[in-house]
């Protein structure tokens, strides 16, 4: 569908697949969903979370191939969590440092450390680095901002993209 591979949960309800370039009325949108759950306290693996949360090295390779064959050039990147490069810069803006005692934090600290360890922001650093793209959204961080002027969490906020 639009040119790339979708998930079907329901006759209502699709889901863009990971690593696919789907082309919407003339706009082209990489898809990138995923990333390590940061809120662990009180959760069970294969209940609340998932390891299959982060994006396999399959699934990695995949977006990298298809990235190349669509000219490393997408017009927007729909993904779950940021580059690490934006990560790190609210690592500061936070004063979070990831030399700290991990053990010394508070729970805050911690998740955002856990983002930027996280391999699916070293992947979509990897990514940025080399395709050219006009736009860049994703929400994991739970707040509604923009960065850079091409990098925008969104949370409470709904946009109209096109």
């Amino acid at each position: 569908m639009f040119g790339g591979k979708v998930g079907i949960i329901n006759d209502k309800l699709l889901y863009l697949r990971r690593g696919e370039i789907f082309d919407i009325e003339g706009h082209t949108f990489f898809c990138m969903g995923g990333a390590r759950t940061t809120d662990l306290i009180g959760r069970i693996e294969g209940i609340h979370y998932f390891r299959e949360e982060i994006p396999s090295s399959k699934e990695m390779c995949y977006a990298i191939d298809n990235l190349e064959a669509h000219g490393n050039k997408v017009d927007y990147i729909l993904a779950h969590t940021l580059p690490k490069n934006l990560v790190k810069y609210l690592l500061n803006e936070y004063d979070v440092d990831t030399e700290d005692d991990v053990s010394r934090l508070d729970e805050f600290a911690k998740q955002m450390i856990m983002r930027y360890e996280d391999p699916t922001s070293s992947f979509l650093q990897v990514v940025c680095d080399r395709i050219k793209f006009e736009h860049y959204y994703c929400g994991h961080f739970h707040e509604d901002r923009t960065m850079g002027g091409r990098f925008t969490i969104l949370y409470d906020k709904v946009i109209e993209l096109i």
